[in-house]
């Protein structure tokens, strides 16, 4: 999973986010949070933010996975005849 964090500056009702050649993902999944200086404290030095950056996407990298084996056939109690794979 490509992963990309930055600050952005809104421009009217509109964002523009620019994205580095070798991201290749066609669709995307966007969440948006306020930067503003009220809630951009500096509770964690740089290292402990890439730290928890880093925990966080490789949780959501995990989460997402195809290769999770932890729900086969086995435990599946009413197969969804419209879920092909």
């Amino acid at each position: 999973m490509n992963a990309i964090r930055k600050i952005v500056k809104r421009e009217g009702n509109e964002l523009r986010i620019v994205l580095p050649d070798d991201f290749k993902s066609e669709e995307f999944e966007v969440i948006i949070l306020s930067s503003d200086e009220e809630n951009n404290s500096k509770e964690h030095t740089d290292e402990e933010s890439e730290s928890l950056y880093r925990l966080s996407s490789d949780g959501l990298a995990k989460a997402y996975d195809d290769e999770d084996d932890s729900f086969d056939n086995l435990k599946v109690m009413e197969p969804n005849p419209k879920y092909n794979k």
